[in-house]
């Protein structure tokens, strides 16, 4: 998978984007282009991370 993909804080159980990337993401708030595409790459063929942002929309909706 993609283990190892990012180093650092920037890592989610070794093969996830984690939480605070993902929120960035979802907000539009990702400027570097080279971390834009393996992030949009990771969600594209990842259910997990795919769920994850489904929740993040459905909770901020919720929210409304």
């Amino acid at each position: 998978m993609l283990q190892g993909w990012m180093k650092g804080p920037e890592m989610y159980d070794a093969a996830h984007i984690d939480d605070d990337l993902l929120d960035r993401y979802w907000l539009g708030q990702l400027s570097e282009e080279k971390q834009l595409t393996k992030v949009e790459t990771h969600v594209l063929g990842c259910t997990v991370c795919q769920d994850r942002l489904e929740n993040t929309t459905a909770l901020v909706e919720a929210l409304r």
